[in-house]
């Protein structure tokens, strides 16, 4: 086979396949997490195919929830996102 087949031919591949693999990028809705502990948070967002960021804020409102408690999310719930997506929880305490 000449050389610029060759190229041809694994230029075509590899075109094909990064279709194929973007084509077969799903998508999943982000579930709630606010509100719960952050390990069943992160529990949560594996079981749905999602990453995950923690960040604690260690001064709460006025009357905070128990430490440990996922106070905010982003992207926020029922968000259709790429599986994979990473979802920032912040959790109410210091890590």
């Amino acid at each position: 086979m000449k050389p610029h087949l060759r190229v041809a031919w694994l230029v075509a591949i590899f075109l094909l396949t990064g279709a194929a693999s973007s084509c077969s990028s799903k998508s999943v809705v982000v579930p709630s997490v606010v509100g719960k502990p952050v390990k069943t948070a992160e529990q949560a967002l594996t079981a749905s195919g999602l990453t995950y960021a923690v960040v604690y804020q260690p001064r709460g409102p006025a009357q905070p929830p128990p430490i440990g408690t996922v106070i905010s999310q982003a992207p926020s719930s029922g968000s259709q996102v790429t599986h994979g997506v990473k979802v920032t929880i912040v959790v109410y305490g210091s890590g």
